[in-house]
């Protein structure tokens, strides 16, 4: 019923990035009479990294030093999907290598925003602009949301995806950007210390990260938003 619905539109507009780049792509089904209708715009960033200031705040917070690698771990979703994960990852990045330091965001809407280090881990409850810390980050740890994947993209980073277990759309997100050369997937099972070293060692040193990521941006595809209003007045005349 709802699909019939979006049929009776003169235009479906989707937030994701064109065939044959599309992260989402399993998740989708669209019914052939359909097709003619959707449009993928490429996604809509609230903030594009030309207009995010990296002042050096974050690495600064963090206890990076020159040469030292800085990860982001964006945890977030709901608790019974976030909190797990936070507990395995918390003991393990605190004894990270000293190659790196660790900015982890615990999801904790009621929990501030005051950074607290413990070894080469800083944890921050509630991390108001992640955006700032997308910009200034090596490499992203993440779920597998298509959100923080397409923002990873876009700001050009590399992402160790770990889905949650059983959650089928995280796993085509995360199973399409590895096809693609954007990320790795790691099954939350097999998280070690080393594993997760070995993986942030491939995915920083290998160089074809870093170009499938830029190929991917210079198509424009983080243009979601002037792509949505083209499409708007076109429709409009």
């Amino acid at each position: 019923l709802l699909g019939r619905g979006w049929a009776a539109s003169n235009v479906i507009l989707i937030p994701e990035f064109p065939e044959p780049y599309t992260i989402s792509r399993g998740s989708l089904r669209i019914p052939r009479p359909y097709k003619r209708l959707v449009r993928m715009v490429g996604f809509i960033l609230p903030r594009r990294p030309e207009d995010v200031e990296d002042k050096g705040r974050v690495r600064e917070e963090a206890g990076a030093s020159e040469g030292q690698r800085l990860i982001y771990a964006a945890i977030s979703g709901p608790a019974q999907e976030r909190e797990p994960l936070v507990r395995l990852l918390k003991p393990m990045f605190k004894d990270f290598s000293d190659d790196y330091r660790v900015v982890m965001s615990l999801g904790r809407p009621d929990g501030g925003s005051a950074p607290s280090r413990s070894g080469a881990l800083t944890t921050i409850p509630w991390v108001v602009d992640r955006f700032e810390y997308l910009k200034a980050c090596d490499l992203v740890v993440c779920r597998g949301g298509h959100n923080t994947i397409m923002q990873s993209i876009c700001y050009g980073k590399p992402a160790m995806i770990v889905p949650t277990p059983s959650h089928t759309e995280q796993y085509v997100n995360a199973n399409r950007a590895k096809e693609l050369g954007l990320a790795e997937l790691v099954h939350q099972k097999d998280l070690s210390k080393d594993k997760i070293l070995r993986v942030a060692e491939e995915l920083l040193s290998d160089p074809s990260y870093a170009d499938n990521l830029a190929a991917v941006n210079a198509k424009g595809f983080s243009n979601g938003l002037e792509n949505t209003v083209s499409a708007l007045s076109e429709l409009l005349g």
